[in-house]
């Protein structure tokens, strides 16, 4: 309200009017014959609706409503919850949600071998006489039987890289099993019997020599591509290194101008070819299909490098997007590309895949950082929130690699605790990490589990708690776990905006099963981003995270509903007495306009309080006059606020008086008007 002092005389605005809407003065009549000019009614918000129900979200809203954050199985990439939570989550660094409790990552047992092929990295792994190894470039490193240590088996020489391996015994009574190494098209295969940790390794040579670049199987027969792209098979009840035993060459796949990179055998025991142009299955003619057709990927030496199986499926990964192969050709896009929303720093391209037993492991490089992922994926596709069907991918579940890429994943029972398998990872650097899978769907139920010690992130997706543009006010977290202590904890990190900082928390969930912590006073957003931080003080424990629950309580600006009657009526005067400019059928015309336009109006009442407002439902009705008391035709109408106004500092304000007023004035008191 604005109240000027006019030599000792009280004026507000809009006097000598009643009121003044859009620009114009109006007369205002009683609304009824004792009532008022102006009733103004605030509607019940959210805060004061009753619920409709039992339950978590059942308590009175007067008090704050949950934003309980609890099943995170259906996965990452979801950036934005806006319409409340789901079971997805945003990412995690070092952390896992797969089972449903969050939990953190795996812990990593890391190797770098004394002697390693830097520039080509970790491509292949193969086990023969109870012995891992891993084809490093020009090297053939030995893990031994237990998966460390990691020396030289066998240096083929500079300028010289393995490209792939197979391990096969053909059905001979006297043959020998044998690890079978391509080393590609400019040198002959070597082969090894794994006797030792280095022996004995020999070269094809003479009448038996031959090359190859990539290995399949299926119950009858081995096959080899060698010249870029020529097929080339023998039947496994004769001896795969003589070469009189080779069946002759059958058509070759594609064209010469793009090699064969790896080759798998279905499970309709179709050969299928990974060529840097495309995916190729071979038919019962003979003849090749090509998978993609009409796609056409731009050729690239990576395309179907990253190839696996798991449960009745491969997966392959061309250009940047991962597929689904089903037995009969079809392609069904799979990959973490699918993530619209994700925008973390967790994404990329998938450049490594291997199957376990409950899902299929694959790591993840980030071009743009130069970073490395290790996610895990369930195998499901799930909705978003517009009803997209979204893969079911939970990551990283490890820290981020910095500076190299996942090349190859294995798994393997050397090296691990009885009844369990060991994840190997084989990087660009020609490094080697390795960790225990548990042999339980969580993680948590495996006794041989091992967790990392290091900071472990669970990110949320951003909360608009049901009211996207509306304040809230953040009232108190509530953390529930199945072992919280002070030496299995987590903490709440939230920020209000975000372009800004996390804030943790001032005390940690660490006791017992259901613990609050207060936000600071005075907390409050419009939207909240939050992640969960997990610490242990060993590794033979995890802090067991099931549950997350935010008190808050929106707070709308409050927003009033103003009921006023203006009389229809000529030759209606103001309160000193001056008439009002418009007449019964201009206030008709003027109310009728205002009733149509889309947005809001300047409406200014009778004690100066400015509104924003929006004119609905105008209506022909009696309403009275004050001081006579005698009925009148009125319009009676709805001004909808949309928000107060500034009645300070605007230079409008001067607009409700005469220049005879203001040079009543001094100084000063304009100044407190504009």
């Amino acid at each position: 309200m604005v109240t000027l002092i006019a030599r000792g005389r009280p004026v507000r605005a809009p006097w000598p009017a009643h009121a003044r809407l859009n620009g114009k003065d109006i007369p205002l009549a009683l609304l009824s014959k004792t009532g008022a000019r102006l009733v103004a009614t605030v509607p019940p918000d959210q805060p004061n609706v009753a619920p409709e129900g039992y339950g978590e979200q059942a308590k009175n809203p007067v008090f704050g409503a949950p934003y309980a954050i609890r099943d995170l199985t259906r996965g990452m990439g979801q950036r934005r919850a806006r319409q409340g939570p789901n079971g997805r989550y945003w990412y995690t660094l070092n952390a896992r949600c797969r089972s449903g409790r969050r939990l953190q990552g795996p812990a990593l047992t890391n190797y770098t071998p004394g002697t390693l092929d830097s520039t080509i990295g970790i491509i292949r792994w193969f086990e023969i006489g109870g012995r891992i190894f891993a084809g490093n470039g020009r090297y053939a490193l030995s893990g031994s039987t237990d998966g460390t240590g990691w020396t030289v088996s066998k240096d083929f020489g500079a300028g010289k890289a393995m490209t792939d391996v197979i391990v096969l015994q053909t059905n001979q009574a006297s043959s020998t099993r044998y690890a079978q190494v391509a080393m590609g098209d400019g040198e002959n295969l070597w082969y090894f019997d794994g006797a030792s940790a280095t022996t004995t390794w020999t070269q094809t040579t003479g009448a038996n020599a031959f090359k190859a670049r990539a290995w399949a199987k299926d119950a009858e027969n081995v096959y080899w591509a060698n010249d870029a792209n020529k097929l080339n098979q023998c039947s496994l009840d004769a001896d795969v290194l003589v070469v009189a035993n080779h069946a002759a060459a059958t058509d070759r796949i594609g064209t010469y101008d793009h090699p064969v990179v790896r080759m798998t055998v279905n499970g309709a025991g179709s050969l299928v070819a990974c060529k840097q142009d495309d995916i190729y299955f071979l038919q019962a003619d003979g003849s090749w299909r090509r998978a993609f057709e009409d796609l056409q990927f731009p050729p690239a030496a990576t395309n179907g490098e990253a190839l696996a199986r798991w449960v009745n499926h491969h997966y392959v990964t061309y250009g940047n997007a991962t597929y689904r192969l089903a037995d009969d050709g079809g392609l069904t896009p799979v990959g973490p590309e699918l993530l619209k929303d994700n925008g973390s720093e967790v994404n990329g391209y998938v450049s490594a895949m291997v199957g376990t037993d409950f899902f299929l492991l694959a790591g993840l490089y980030n071009p743009d950082n130069a970073k490395s992922y290790l996610l895990e994926f369930t195998g499901e596709l799930v909705a978003d929130e517009q009803g997209r069907a979204e893969p079911v991918w939970h990551g990283s579940i490890t820290a981020a690699f910095s500076a190299k890429k996942i090349l190859s994943l294995h798994t393997s029972t050397i090296g691990a605790p009885a009844g369990h398998k060991m994840a190997y990872i084989g990087f660009s650097d020609g490094t080697i990490s390795k960790y225990v899978l548990a042999h339980t769907p969580d993680p948590a139920d495996c006794t041989s589990e091992v967790f990392s010690t290091g900071t472990s992130e669970v990110y949320h997706s951003r909360a608009y708690f049901g009211f996207p543009s509306e304040r809230k006010a953040l009232l108190r977290a509530t953390g529930e776990g199945d072992n919280l202590s002070s030496s299995n904890k987590f903490t709440l990190h939230y920020r209000p905006s975000g372009a800004g900082s996390y804030t943790a928390m001032t005390s940690a969930f660490d006791a017992g099963e259901r613990e609050s912590v207060d936000f600071p006073d005075a907390s409050s957003c419009v939207f909240l981003d939050t992640k969960e931080v997990l610490s242990n003080a060993a590794a033979t424990a995890s802090p067991q995270v099931s549950g997350l629950a935010i008190l808050y309580q929106t707070r709308p600006v409050p927003q009033e509903v103003l009921a006023i009657a203006i009389p229809a009526e000529d030759s209606l005067r103001k309160r000193d007495g001056t008439p009002y400019r418009l007449g019964a059928e201009e206030l008709h015309d003027f109310v009728d306009q205002l009733a149509g336009f889309s947005g809001g109006v300047p409406f200014i009442d009778s004690d100066g309080d400015s509104h924003q407002v929006l004119v609905h439902a105008p209506q022909k009705v009696t309403a009275w006059l004050e001081g006579t008391k005698q009925p009148v035709k009125a319009i009676r109408c709805l001004l909808i606020e949309q928000e107060p106004n500034e009645t300070r500092g605007l230079l409008q304000n001067l607009e409700a008086y005469t220049l005879e007023q203001l040079e009543a004035f001094l100084l000063a008191q304009l100044e407190e008007v504009v």
